[in-house]
């Protein structure tokens, strides 16, 4: 049987499923009320496994089911109505480009986000799909070392990522596999795992089948996005690979016959693709320079992210029209006055990150948050699981790029 590319999933030889199977974004969970959002840390849903051997056009898995009870107190879904509410009343000047709507609920999102033209079977050329049929051949044969004591690799992103191809225009990406073996871990709640890695390369199988390598440190990756930025055919692909502190996703793309980064995506983090425009080009969530980590925990809370946009030339804006407007939505509600209830006559919350955010964005100055902090949140104050130091110092280190205008309408009114 001839190989085949999905251009929505992987390269598939002999035995191996070509289609990509949907797993959540990385943003997580936005609490947004009003505006006021924050993240949590909880681990990324991984890539469902994929489909027995020899499917080439099986249907996706369908998405992931809701949450357990459990995890619904630290991902608690936004307040879409009330924001909607305030934004039917306070709508975008003439001319603001369009927003498309935020997703109610990143569970059911697929990724990596991929090119959307698909290429059957008989297009493939059959150098890449030797190519690639040979890394699938040597993943396998690694994994089959491990012996039946090994963990289960089920819903591993890393494992899953390995030793697959995914259609790039002139070409396929892969992390080109290597020797496998078991590792003990202590994971975020202090509980020892066991866990499968992979050796990995970054791979890059050229129509001719000649295949290009870089070296990248990291023990695990995963792919975020493939999409081709420059317009140049080959599709610039978004590797994931995690650090001492969350992960961070890194553009690479094809120059002069070697694997390079992305230069038009320098500081640009792929980790949370989101067609914020609807322009076909797939935009970035960044994390909010304001937040604070739960002291009674193991989770960071973000404010509102602030949208990385994508633009035609193959570069990146983080304060164009519509990276604005993406932060004007997210913020409808919040106006100067809310500077006086921080904490609104309670303890300190998670989402005082967003709202601190949001009120840095239309204008309130940093100077007059302190002010507001130290008299609703004082030194020495119970944090309540949330660390004021932390808030204060994000409050004080991060910069926003722009200014917008606060929309003031009451949600009740409209």
């Amino acid at each position: 049987m001839r190989p085949a590319i999905d251009g929505e999933g992987a390269v598939g030889a002999e035995g191996f499923n070509v289609m990509v199977t949907p797993s959540r974004l990385s943003v997580g969970a936005w609490v947004v009320a009003l505006g006021l959002g924050c993240r949590s840390s909880r681990p990324v849903a991984s890539v469902r496994p994929s489909s027995p051997p020899d499917v080439v056009a099986a249907p996706a898995s369908p998405p992931d089911a809701a949450p357990p009870a459990d995890d619904a107190a630290e991902d608690v879904l936004p307040n879409f109505a009330a924001q909607r509410a305030v934004l039917r009343a306070c709508p975008a000047p003439a001319g603001t480009p369009a927003i498309q709507p935020e997703p109610e609920s990143y569970a059911g999102v697929e990724g990596p986000w991929t090119p959307t033209a698909r290429r059957t079977a008989a297009e493939v050329p059959a150098p890449v799909a030797a190519a690639c049929a040979a890394m699938e051949s040597r993943r396998r044969a690694a994994l089959a070392r491990l012996g039946a004591s090994a963990p289960s690799t089920e819903d591993d992103p890393h494992v899953e990522a390995v030793g697959r191809c995914y259609h790039a225009g002139n070409g396929a990406w892969a992390l080109e596999p290597g020797a496998a073996r078991v590792r003990s871990e202590t994971d975020l709640a202090g509980e020892r795992v066991r866990l499968v890695e992979v050796g990995w390369t970054l791979a890059f199988v050229q129509a001719d089948g000649r295949v290009l390598r870089a070296r990248v440190p990291g023990a695990r990756a995963s792919w975020s996005v493939f999409h081709d930025f420059d317009g140049d055919g080959v599709a610039e692909a978004g590797l994931r690979v995690p650090g001492s502190v969350g992960a961070r996703s890194t553009l690479y793309t094809v120059r002069y016959g070697a694997i390079v980064a992305y230069a038009r995506g320098a500081g640009v983090d792929a980790s949370a693709p989101l067609d914020v425009d609807g322009d076909g080009r797939p935009d970035f969530l960044a994390d909010s320079p304001f937040t604070t980590p739960n002291t009674c925990g193991p989770a960071v809370f973000y404010g509102v992210p602030e949208a990385v946009h994508a633009l035609s030339d193959g570069g990146f804006s983080r304060d164009d029209a519509v990276a604005r407007e993406w932060m004007r939505q997210r913020c409808a509600g919040v106006t100067a006055a809310a500077a006086e209830h921080v904490i609104e006559g309670g303890p300190p919350y998670r989402e005082i990150v967003g709202r601190i955010g949001c009120l840095r964005y239309i204008g309130v100055t940093t100077e007059a948050l302190q002010r507001a902090l130290d008299v609703q949140w004082p030194v020495g104050a119970d944090d309540h699981c949330w660390s004021r130091d932390a808030v204060v110092a994000s409050l004080r280190a991060a910069r926003v790029p722009f200014q917008v205008a606060p929309c003031a309408a009451d949600p009740g009114s409209s």
